[in-house]
């Protein structure tokens, strides 16, 4: 009904038409990567660079989630995580 009355009314003169991705960039290989993971990989690339260990103790909760869980996966890297049982026992851990 939105659409329908958005079309309707001719409230919104402006239309935009998005190439596929396929014509703005070559072939190749790509990643999608989330905010989230990108923020991940580079607390790993920055705890690396600065040879100090990166520890997060945290509560999860959406969308902050998906941070401790990348995390959590590389351990080999020295990663070190806490999930608390509660938002008090999250601050805890992080002081």
């Amino acid at each position: 009904a939105g659409w329908n009355f958005g079309e309707t009314t001719e409230d919104f003169a402006v239309s935009y038409q998005v190439a596929p991705a396929s014509k703005a960039f070559p072939p190749g290989t790509y990643r999608n990567i989330s905010g989230n993971l990108a923020l991940s990989y580079g607390l790993i690339a920055a705890s690396r660079q600065a040879d100090l260990p990166l520890y997060l103790g945290s509560y999860p909760i959406t969308p902050a989630s998906d941070i401790l869980h990348e995390l959590s996966r590389h351990k080999n890297f020295g990663v070190r995580t806490f999930q608390a049982e509660d938002e008090i026992a999250g601050i805890g851990a992080a002081l």
